[in-house]
């Protein structure tokens, strides 16, 4: 009697020492690691590139807009329209941020103890619906601790082989710009304007037939820049928004692979089973408001 006790008190220590481990020590050992200033770092650098884009997309309309007449000012357009789609990478960043900062508060301070709790209410009552809800609870706070390094990782390292390409937009972007508005202020004459689009911009402030050549190299030029600009937005959508997101698909499906987690079966299952104890109950009732004459007739056949 004495040993059963002392197992049952051991079952019921070990919970909540990890609970208690959990909250005061490893979320200490979580919050000093370098795991949080990693993804704050890889995020923010994501951040800056998508902020740059936007100001090169920016600073390109504007120059577009200042060309002679309106030969580019649907490229001017579309690059204004794109600040919209760099807005949702950038809340996507943000809202990933926010994550990094809160995953070990609500995973080790809360999750953890709270399924510790539940696995001790399940000992002490000898349920174990409070165990399998225990099980699954912690099985789900280290998928969701684990899912935001998992994404900034595959995020950084698809960034770095676009890298190259997207300093490569933004430089363009700003030169292109630099030189439209030095070429339209007057502050470089043709000569001095080099044999790139400044030389071309000046051509169109020139009468004669370099106009129509100048204004089809233009619209060449910026097509291929917006162009470019789309390639760079479709990245940073991939990286910011997709990827995150199939990665937690992907944890979702390994838990539910691994441990047999079925949400749906096991609600449709419990709906069954209370339809089938309603109709046992319903019918219970029937034979008891039933007179006692029928009963005993019943009962004698």
């Amino acid at each position: 009697m004495t040993e059963e006790k002392a197992k049952a008190a051991l079952k019921i220590t070990i919970p909540i020492l990890i609970g208690l481990a959990s909250a005061f020590v490893v979320y200490g050992l979580v919050a000093k690691s370098g795991y949080v200033a990693y993804c704050t770092n890889a995020i923010n650098q994501s951040r800056d590139t998508v902020l740059k884009l936007t100001a090169s997309s920016a600073a390109s309309s504007t120059a577009i807009t200042a060309l002679p007449g309106d030969l580019a000012t649907p490229i001017a357009e579309e690059l204004a329209q794109m600040s919209k789609g760099f807005l949702i990478v950038l809340c996507a960043l943000y809202l990933e941020k926010f994550m990094v900062a809160i995953s070990g508060t609500v995973v080790f301070k809360w999750l953890i103890p709270i399924a510790c709790g539940l696995c001790v209410i399940g000992i002490l009552s000898k349920r174990d619906v409070f165990r399998s809800l225990a099980i699954k609870l912690s099985i789900f706070a280290m998928a969701f601790f684990l899912v935001i390094p998992a994404s900034v990782k595959i995020s950084s390292m698809v960034e770095k082989s676009y890298q190259e390409s997207i300093t490569q937009v933004i430089e363009s972007a700003e030169n292109s710009a630099a030189q439209i508005q030095e070429s339209v202020d007057g502050n470089k004459e043709p000569e001095e304007a080099g044999n790139g689009l400044g030389k071309i911009i000046q051509s169109l402030k020139n009468s004669g037939d370099m106009i129509a050549n100048g204004t089809s190299q233009v619209i060449d030029y910026f097509e291929k820049l917006l162009s470019r600009f789309v390639e760079s937005l479709a990245i940073m959508l991939v990286i910011s928004c997709l990827i995150p997101l199939l990665v937690i698909l992907f944890f979702v499906w390994m838990v539910k692979a691994l441990f047999h987690f079925d949400t749906y079966a096991n609600y449709k299952r419990l709906e069954t089973q209370v339809k089938g104890q309603r109709r046992c109950h319903e019918k219970y009732k029937l034979e008891n408001d039933k007179p006692e004459e029928y009963r005993s007739e019943n009962a004698e056949e």
